[in-house]
């Protein structure tokens, strides 16, 4: 099986996080009636969902591919991005928040189910990026016969 260089992996990284972040904004656009300002928020989710792979997906991308060798390491990827991305947004990691860390309500309550969420959504971009690199191997293997 060929493999493929880390810049073409890192793109369709980039490609899959800029297409997730603008995908979570599509139900808003089918579900109002929506004007031409609300599209354009379309390509800004794009970018910022660029901008987050870049920041965590990339370096994460590099762990996996150096320690990870099974088939399914994408999706367990996509679940830490998800882990990781849940910390920095919505965990109470700053001195003033943490005695949130101490109610029994955070862990039993809100934050099994905001977590679960996370992983779930990153879990299934790492299923389409899994994907992704799949037809693009199987795309080199062709054109190098």
């Amino acid at each position: 099986m060929s493999t493929l260089s880390f810049r073409l992996r890192a793109i369709a990284l980039l490609v899959c996080g800029g297409i997730a972040a603008a995908a979570l904004w599509v139900p808003a656009l089918i579900s109002s009636h929506s004007e031409l300002g609300e599209w354009r928020i379309l390509g800004a989710m794009f970018v910022i969902g660029l901008l987050v792979s870049a920041i965590i997906g990339l370096p994460l991308l590099y762990v996996i591919d150096r320690w990870l060798r099974f088939r399914g390491k994408y999706v367990v990827g996509g679940a830490l991005y998800g882990l990781i991305f849940w910390i920095l947004m919505d965990a109470p990691i700053f001195p003033k928040d943490w005695h949130r860390l101490s109610e029994s309500w955070f862990w039993l309550d809100f934050a099994p189910r905001r977590a679960a969420t996370f992983v779930a959504f990153g879990a299934s971009i790492g299923v389409v990026y899994s994907a992704v690199i799949w037809l693009l191997v199987r795309r080199a293997s062709r054109t190098s016969m």
